[in-house]
């Protein structure tokens, strides 16, 4: 069975490598990367339905932000139920609760920790009714 992809989408480059190693041993998966929401949304369209997983974004960014990748996500029925989780050092205190207004799953604040994001994605991906059950 061919691993189902996670999509990384940030242009600061040394935040993707870490998110990278971060989720880079979840059984099943593999990432993927994108500089800005533009280059993603390109990406998200060229993707079989079934083998995009889940979508980490950045906000701030050049070309299309975090929140307009959001809401063209969201506008498509097919990725109705696609994870997304917001990484960011966004210091807009109203950020958070408008990226998950418009659709985010999860927003997890820049200095993130690679273990919180690994275990989010894997709540999101497994559908665990608690992070404890998680494998």
């Amino acid at each position: 069975m061919r691993p189902r992809t996670i999509l990384i989408v940030d242009d600061n480059l040394s935040s993707t490598d870490t998110m990278e190693l971060a989720l880079m041993d979840l059984e099943g998966f593999e990432t993927s990367s994108a500089a800005n929401g533009a280059h993603a949304w390109q990406l998200i369209q060229e993707f079989e339905s079934d083998r995009l997983a889940a979508v980490v974004t950045d906000l701030h960014m050049p070309s299309m932000d975090g929140f307009e990748l959001i809401s063209r996500i969201r506008s498509e029925s097919r990725y109705a139920h696609l994870p997304i989780v917001v990484v960011s050092a966004t210091t807009d205190p109203g950020a958070p609760q408008r990226a998950l207004e418009i659709g985010a799953d999860a927003f997890i604040p820049k200095p993130w920790s690679p273990l919180k994001l690994r275990r989010r994605l894997e709540h999101l991906l497994h559908g665990a009714s608690d992070e404890r059950d998680l494998p």
